[in-house]
């Protein structure tokens, strides 16, 4: 049975599509594809770019996006946008409008993420 944030989520495929992928990156990743994800509803395109949505507070955003490892405040994104490091690279995670939008190219910029997490957010 699907959560309330669950099916309050957008997909984040609709979000962030592949010919914003393509824009960035150059190249076409091909369509996204919904990957389970925990609490987030993901999209995977290509081998490595990551796309993750969830329906979330702006109060629990505020606390849980700087728990993440390197968690710094950044401007250009949504209501409130945050960069991170982790494995895989530095991401992009921004709330606007009761979602919250993760965005991971590998090797890809914070500037790039940062306009992909952007575009998706005027698409809530």
């Amino acid at each position: 049975m699907a959560t309330a944030a669950a099916a309050a989520t957008p997909d984040p495929c609709g979000l962030v599509t592949e010919a914003d992928i393509t824009s960035v990156t150059g190249a076409d990743p091909g369509p996204g594809r919904a990957t389970p994800a925990g609490v987030y509803q993901a999209c995977v395109y290509g081998k490595a770019v990551i796309v993750t949505a969830r329906a979330i507070d702006r109060a629990t955003f505020d606390t849980s996006s700087m728990q993440n490892p390197g968690a710094q405040r950044i401007t250009g994104a949504g209501d409130a946008a945050v960069t991170a490091t982790g494995d895989g690279g530095t991401a992009v995670i921004a709330w606007h409008k009761g979602v919250e939008l993760n965005v991971l190219i590998p090797g890809g910029t914070v500037d790039a993420e940062k306009y992909l997490v952007a575009r998706g957010l005027d698409r809530v």
